[in-house]
C-alpha cells in the first residue's frame, strides 16, 4: 500500500478564539480509497513533546477530540478549544509498523500577545561564506505567551522557515527564525518578517533594506573623522607644548640655582 500523507497549505496556520471548535483537517492519497478512518492525530505543544489524542478508527471522540474521517481523507474537531491547547497538530498513517507523519498544522487558540511582546529584525553576524556570499536574518519575536504565525517576505516573494522556540525564565516564550539570503537578494530589495498573534487580521511587520553608502553619506562619515583627527592633533600640540614649556622653565630655575650657588662660593 503506498500512502503519502499532506497538509493543505491553507491549513499549515489555524488560529480561533478561546471555547470555538477547532477543526484540522488531513488528506491522503493511497491505492486503497479506505485510508480515512486508520489515521492516528498527535499533538505537540510548548514542552517539545509529542502527545498521542486520538485514533480515528471507528470515529472514536472522548468528548474533547472527535474524528471525522471519509474514505481519502480525517478532520480533528477540538471542542471548546483552550489557550493551553494551541500548539501543532500532527496526523499520522500507520505502512508497516511504522507511522508516517504529515508535516503538521499550528494552532493558536486565543491571543498570544502581551504587555511585553516585541519583535525585531537583525542581521546575525557570522563569518561570511565567499563562496555563496550570503547574509543571515534573524527575526525575533519576544515575551509571547503561546505559539504565533511567523513568515517571511524577500522582495515581494512570500517564505516559510522553521522556527526555534525558547522559554523565558518569566513563563513566556521566544520564538526565532532564521532565514539565509543572497547578497544580490539583499542589495536589491526588502526583507521583511510577518507575525501574526491572534484571530484578527492584524500582523505586525518589521522589514530592513540595504542602503549602500553614497558620496553624500561618505562626506557625512568622513568629516567628523577628520574633525576628530584635527581635535586629536591640536590637543597633542597644545600637551608637548605645555610639556617644553615645563621642562624649559626647570631648566631655566636649574641653571639659576646653579649661579647662585657659584656666587656664593665665591
Amino acid at each position: 500500500l503506498g500512502v503519502h500523507l499532506y497538509l493543505n497549505q491553507r491549513e499549515r496556520y489555524l488560529f480561533v478564539t478561546v471555547n470555538d471548535t477547532a477543526k484540522i483537517s488531513c488528506f491522503l492519497t493511497a491505492n486503497n480509497s479506505d485510508v480515512g478512518r486508520k489515521v492516528l492525530w498527535f499533538w505537540r505543544g510548548t514542552e517539545d513533546t509529542v502527545t498521542s489524542i486520538l485514533d480515528c478508527y471507528g470515529n472514536k471522540s472522548d468528548g474533547k477530540y472527535h474524528c471525522r474521517s471519509e474514505p481519502r481523507s480525517a478532520t480533528l474537531e477540538i471542542h471548546s478549544a483552550q489557550e493551553n491547547e494551541s500548539g501543532v497538530y500532527y496526523c499520522a498513517y500507520p505502512i508497516r509498523k511504522k507511522l508516517n507523519f504529515a508535516e503538521g498544522s499550528a494552532l493558536i487558540v486565543g491571543d498570544s500577545y502581551t504587555a511585553k511582546t516585541s519583535v525585531e529584525l537583525v542581521k546575525v553576524p557570522f563569518k561570511q561564506n565567499v563562496l555563496t556570499s550570503s547574509v543571515s536574518l534573524a527575526c525575533v519575536v519576544r515575551a509571547v505567551s503561546g505559539p504565533v504565525w511567523l513568515s517571511w517576505n524577500i522582495s515581494g516573494r512570500p517564505s516559510q522557515r522553521k522556527t526555534g522556540l525558547t522559554r523565558d525564565v518569566n513563563g513566556t516564550f521566544t520564538f526565532i527564525s532564521h532565514i539565509p539570503i543572497s547578497s544580490d537578494n539583499w542589495t536589491r530589495g526588502e526583507v521583511s518578517c510577518n507575525v501574526k498573534f491572534n484571530s484578527s487580521q492584524n500582523v505586525v511587520t518589521r522589514s530592513a533594506t540595504y542602503r549602500a553608502l553614497s558620496d553624500t553619506d561618505v562626506r557625512r562619515c568622513t568629516a567628523p573623522l577628520v574633525s576628530g583627527i584635527l581635535l586629536l592633533l591640536l590637543t597633542l600640540s597644545v600637551t608637548l607644548y605645555r610639556l617644553y614649556q615645563t621642562s624649559d622653565k626647570g631648566m631655566h630655575h636649574s641653571q639659576s640655582v646653579a649661579t647662585g650657588a657659584q656666587k656664593e662660593s665665591t
